[in-house]
Formats: structure tokens, C-alpha cells, sequence
């Protein structure tokens, strides 16, 4: 070998280093180069980031979906450290929990058996009353003798007197809400006739929706054993409720300000919290790092049923699942809890059952996107200008004049320090990846991503021209 080819050898060999050693670097900042996002601006233009009605955020990308609690980048508020019971330790009648869009039972025990529903029982009743071909919100409700009249002085009312009239409106609510049993009869009465009517209505309603294992005898639910669903037949009945908007509203509301009637001129003469305490505080004290947003549905309690319950909430993959729980066991070895707590550990436990992924998983999903993070500021900024008009106010200043730019957040640090925050309050699986995950994402930030994917491809032609001059073979000279 010459000296020339040497030097030439030793050359390319020295610049194969220089550019292994860049590649490196660059790449080091994630290994895995789609997840750094260095060619994330082919991936960012098919991420769709939308806010939903419930202030959820949707995110759908290429290969998955996320759907985010509407606080989830938030600095949380410290809450009460609570032990929850084991899902071993949950003992009830009967209980289900099913996926509202697909239909698909993930857990259940005696899911087509015979379960008495007690106030649940107001799901089909307003579900009757809202699908009835003379259904007005406005239309009004007669409260009779018959329906102020209680069989135990301890039956929940809203107080109504014979000959008070309101609205449908506010009988629904009073009804769902607080479980008012006088607004359960007198919609059966205004709607059915009689309450006789009305029940056969509500079985029928039953029938029509698919349920194959009920039997109704009054509409409030005051608990004769010829009066019962399966677990599987009421999920069925709250799929189909949960799809109207009128019910949604109402089973989603914490408290509620009774409207005036024709005997009390003002708003408010009764201020309801809902019954449901998992609406209440599923998403606070009852929190569970698989499940988010509770949305709905109703309490219930007699002597012959038991504790009963049924919700629906959330998950971070964007199910929506419905759980009920009939005869809960609230005497636990551990204590005495409530029936929403035991649902709530039956809710978890489907989701892992079903391999819902926790909030620390949207985390991570979110540090290696910081894409969609941005676009979730987008989105939000933009609720917040329309809400308050801002967007009007800032063409109208753009018209006055133009000299004077706009100050603005620095998107990146806004967006790093939100999810450094919103990491301290998970359990970090491991500092040293979590502290190399941040010098990471900064150093990805330090450079633009056109420059970083033009370095890399003028290297890799580069690399390949060296190995072909390496590989070809030189000519003699004569």
C-alpha cells in the first residue's frame, strides 16, 4: 500500500469516527429517534389535539389515542393519603362493569342474575319520560295527593304539596339529583296517566332497549322483590340514557338550585349536593390513577336492596365504562367504608383487567410528544380567548398599530416546566432515566428539528460515499 492510499485511508477513517461520534450525540438524546421527535414534524402534522364538551382533551396520533383529564397538566392540590380496600376484599350481590361504546363486559359477578335496583330504578323512569313523544322540558308536572303521599316517613322528597305545579325540567333534576320520590310519581302520573301506565311503558322501554331480565312495578323504586334488572340489563338501560343529552347534563350535575314553582316564586328555596359521591370526589379524594372523570349516574338504597350504585367515568385511552354495584358489603375487615369506594376499586380493577394504561403512562407519553403539549396550550389559549373575547380585542389592537410586538410565553420552557411539574406529583419510575429524559428533551430543543434531520441525512450520504471509495477497488497503473 502507498503512502498516498494510506493517508487517504487513515483520512476516511478519522472522518468515519468524527461522524460516528456526532451520530452519537445526536442520537443519544433518544435512542429511539421517532420518540425524540427529530423527525417530528412528520409525525406532528397528524396529531389532532380537540377539547371535548367535558373539558377532556382527545389526542389522537398515527398509532395511538389519549384522552386527558382537562386539568391533567395542572400543579394538583395536596390531597388526603386514603388507603384503599383490596379489590379481594369487595363483596357485593352483584356488580358489572361495562364498556359503553363497545358493549364489551370487562368484570362482573351475577351480571344476568336478579338484582334489586332501589333508586336506581329513576334511570328507566327519566329515560321513559325523556323519550316519550310528548317530551318538553318546559312541560308542566301536577303534583297529586297520590304522588306527595310516601310509604315511610323516611322516604326522600323534594317537599312538593298536592296541587304545586313546576316543570319537567326540574322534576327530572330534583328526581336524579337528590332522588326525589313525589317527582318519580308525579312524572309517572303527568307522562303515563296513572303510574300503573307509566310502569308498562317502562317495561317496555326495557324491552325495546334489549333488556331481557327486568320486571318494573312502580317508578321510584321503593323495593318489592317482583321489582328488578340484572346488572347486565340497567347497563344496557344507562348505554342508552347516557347518550342523551338532557339526562348526561343532569346526572352530571354536583349541585343544583331547585327552580321556582307555582307555590316558591324563587330559584334555589332547596340547594341539592348530587347523592353520587363518586361524581362528587371520584376525581379528588377518590382518585384513581387509572380512571378520570366521573360523568353520571345514581344512588340507591333500601332495606331489600341494600347499598347500590352505578357510574361512569373515564379512562386514559378514551373508554368510557360503566359500573354499577348492587348489595355493596360496606363492613370491610380493614372498617366500614362506602359503596363508592367499593366501586371504585371494582371500576380499577376492570380497567387493569383490561389493560388501560395509568396516568404516568399519559406522562410519558406527553415528555416524548412535547408536541402535543404545545398544541394543548393551543387549544386552551384559544378557549380562553373566545371566552373572553380576546381574539376580537387583539385584531382590533393589530389595526391600531403594528410597532409594538405581542409579548408571549416561551412555548418550549412553558411546556418543560408543566410536565417537570405535573411528573413530581407521579411516582417517578426511575430519577436516573427521568433526570437523563429532561438534559434529553433540552438538548432536542437546542437545535431546530429541519436542522437536525438535514445533519443527519448529510451524514448518512456522506458515510455511504466513504464506504464506497473504501470498497472500490483502484485500477493498476501500466
Amino acid at each position: 500500500m502507498s503512502k498516498t492510499t494510506k493517508q487517504k485511508t487513515t483520512f476516511s477513517l478519522i472522518i468515519l469516527l468524527l461522524i460516528s461520534f456526532l451520530l452519537i450525540n445526536l442520537g443519544n438524546a433518544k435512542t429511539q429517534i421517532v420518540q425524540a421527535n427529530i423527525f417530528g414534524f412528520f409525525k406532528d402534522e397528524d396529531s389532532q389535539v380537540t377539547e371535548l364538551d367535558n373539558q377532556n382533551i382527545s389526542i389522537q396520533t398515527d398509532d395511538s389515542y389519549w384522552l386527558l383529564p382537562g386539568n391533567f397538566l395542572e400543579q394538583e392540590e395536596p390531597q388526603q393519603d386514603i388507603t384503599y380496600p383490596d379489590f379481594s376484599e369487595i363483596e357485593a350481590a352483584q356488580y358489572i362493569v361495562m364498556d359503553m361504546e363497545s358493549g364489551e363486559v370487562l368484570l362482573e359477578q351475577g351480571m344476568n342474575e336478579i338484582a334489586y335496583p332501589a333508586s336506581m330504578t329513576k334511570i328507566l323512569t327519566a329515560l321513559t319520560v325523556l323519550e316519550s313523544p310528548d317530551f318538553d322540558l318546559e312541560k308542566p308536572i301536577v303534583f297529586s295527593e297520590y304522588a306527595v303521599e310516601m310509604p315511610s316517613p323516611v322516604s326522600v322528597t323534594a317537599g312538593f304539596s298536592p296541587g304545586e305545579e313546576s316543570t319537567t325540567k326540574n322534576a327530572l333534576a330534583l328526581m336524579l339529583i337528590k332522588s326525589a320520590n313525589d317527582c318519580a310519581k308525579a312524572l309517572a302520573e303527568n307522562y303515563g296517566g296513572t303510574e300503573a301506565d307509566f310502569v308498562n311503558l317502562m317495561n317496555e322501554k326495557a324491552e325495546e332497549i334489549g333488556c331481557t331480565n327486568t320486571n318494573m312495578t312502580e317508578a321510584a323504586g321503593f323495593g318489592l322483590e317482583d321489582h328488578y334488572f340484572s346488572p347486565h340489563d340497567l347497563a344496557l338501560i344507562i348505554q342508552r340514557a347516557m347518550q342523551n343529552e338532557v339526562f348526561k347534563e343532569i346526572v352530571s350535575t354536583k349541585t343544583y338550585f331547585a327552580e321556582p314553582t307555582s307555590f316558591r316564586p324563587s330559584t334555589g328555596w332547596e340547594v341539592i349536593n348530587n347523592s353520587n359521591l363518586l361524581l362528587l370526589q371520584g376525581d379528588d379524594l377518590l382518585n384513581s390513577p387509572y380512571l378520570h372523570t366521573y360523568d353520571g349516574v345514581k344512588t340507591g338504597t333500601t332495606d331489600l336492596a341494600g347499598h347500590c350504585l352505578s357510574a361512569t367515568v373515564h379512562t386514559y385511552d378514551g373508554r368510557h365504562l360503566c359500573g354499577i354495584i348492587f348489595n355493596g358489603n360496606l363492613e370491610l375487615g380493614s372498617g366500614r367504608t362506602q359503596v363508592g369506594v367499593l366501586l371504585r376499586g371494582i371500576l380499577e380493577q376492570a380497567a387493569i383487567n383490561a389493560n388501560c394504561p395509568a396516568d404516568e403512562a399519559a406522562l410519558e407519553f406527553l415528555k416524548d410528544h412535547t408536541e402535543v403539549v404545545a398544541k394543548i396550550q393551543e387549544v386552551k389559549n384559544e378557549q380562553i380567548n373566545q371566552i373572553f373575547g380576546l381574539n376580537e380585542k387583539a385584531e382590533q389592537e393589530a389595526q391600531v398599530t403594528e410597532t409594538t410586538p405581542p409579548q408571549t410565553i416561551n412555548e418550549e420552557t412553558y411546556t418543560e416546566t408543566m410536565l417537570e411539574e405535573r411528573a413530581d406529583q407521579l411516582e417517578p419510575s426511575d430519577q436516573t432515566e427521568s433526570s437523563e429524559q429532561t438534559n434529553l428533551l433540552q438538548k432536542i430543543k437546542d437545535l431546530p428539528n429541519t436542522v437536525i434531520m438535514g445533519l443527519l441525512f448529510l451524514l448518512f450520504i456522506l458515510l455511504i460515499f466513504l464506504f464506497i471509495k473504501l470498497l472500490k477497488p483502484r485500477k493498476k497503473k501500466k
